[in-house]
């Protein structure tokens, strides 16, 4: 993929737009207070955003930022999931209701919110065609698994791969799926960086889905207090180290929260402190890693 690329942090916006959450649900804010948090994120040298159709208010929050500010951030929006028939139809309206919203002529890259629909009868060859008429820089998909990234991998064109990794869900890392897209060209975008808010959450305040998630929660607490460190700075620190990840997805819904993620990822841990967290740190059971298998009544863009 041709430059522009993504800075080392990405501007997650599900939160500007909506209510988001689930461990530790945060409400929408203001037109206002998202404005203050671009114009920090920009500030603090965050010149990537995440965003898409799904998220509410938070694409026209952007261009409306955008164009008052002259700001022009590398943008990544998604294309919600497909119905069977008339996909590439779906692709071009979702695509176009996006530009309006920001207030832009393209986007840097476009993703496909499910990966299955990649494989779908023509839907590649519209993303390539769409991208050819400069409307966006590139295409990709939003995984789960790390099988839906072999298969992306024989889709030509495919420009990125945005996953789920984190200190508590390192199998896409450990499997070597990630390096071998990266290796291919292919940027990789890393979300749920705090599984969705766990990591702020006391061990014994978790809700009852993710109570196998407390006990390797309590022995990351208790090294990372021991060590004089937190444990999101433990995980920030592991997908730094990992060298697969372009860029990390972070969501913040006030400034003060913004900077505090950027403090930690940006901070540099000792390598050995990497190797003991993910040592005590070993999840056994997967539902705990895939809010799609959480209950049904919890909702996850």
């Amino acid at each position: 993929m041709d430059e522009p690329r993504p800075t080392w942090l990405s501007l997650g916006t599900a939160g500007l737009g909506m209510d988001y959450g689930v461990v530790a649900p945060t409400r929408q804010p203001s037109d206002a207070t998202a404005h203050a948090l671009l114009e920090r994120a920009w500030a603090l040298g965050i010149r990537s955003i995440d965003t898409a159709r799904a998220y509410g208010e938070a694409e026209a929050r952007i261009g409306s930022w955008s164009g008052r500010s002259g700001n022009r951030p590398f943008i990544v929006t998604k294309i919600p999931a497909l119905p069977d028939n008339g996909g590439e139809r779906i692709i071009e309206q979702s695509l176009q209701a996006s530009l309006a919203a920001l207030r832009a002529d393209r986007v840097e890259l476009c993703l496909l919110h499910r990966a299955g629909d990649l494989h779908r009868p023509g839907i590649a060859a519209k993303l390539r065609e769409i991208a050819s008429n400069d409307l966006i820089g590139g295409f990709g998909v939003s995984i789960y698994e790390g099988a839906e990234i072999e298969a992306a991998l024989s889709i030509e064109g495919l420009a990125a791969v945005q996953a789920p990794v984190s200190l508590l869900d390192r199998r896409l890392v450990e499997s070597g799926v990630l390096g071998r897209a990266k290796a291919r060209g292919v940027l990789v975008f890393a979300r749920s960086v705090f599984l969705q808010g766990a990591l702020f959450v006391a061990p014994e305040k978790l809700p009852s889905f993710l109570r196998p998630l407390a006990e390797p929660l309590s022995r990351l607490t208790t090294l990372a207090e021991s060590s004089g460190v937190s444990p999101m700075a433990l995980s920030l620190a592991y997908l730094r180290a990992s060298g697969v990840i372009d860029s990390l997805v972070i969501g913040a819904t006030t400034s003060e929260e913004l900077e505090a993620d950027v403090r930690l990822a940006n901070q540099s841990l000792d390598p050995e402190l990497i190797e003991r967290a993910c040592a005590i740190v070993q999840i056994v059971d997967p539902a705990c890693l895939d809010p799609r298998r959480w209950p049904a009544s919890i909702a996850v863009p």
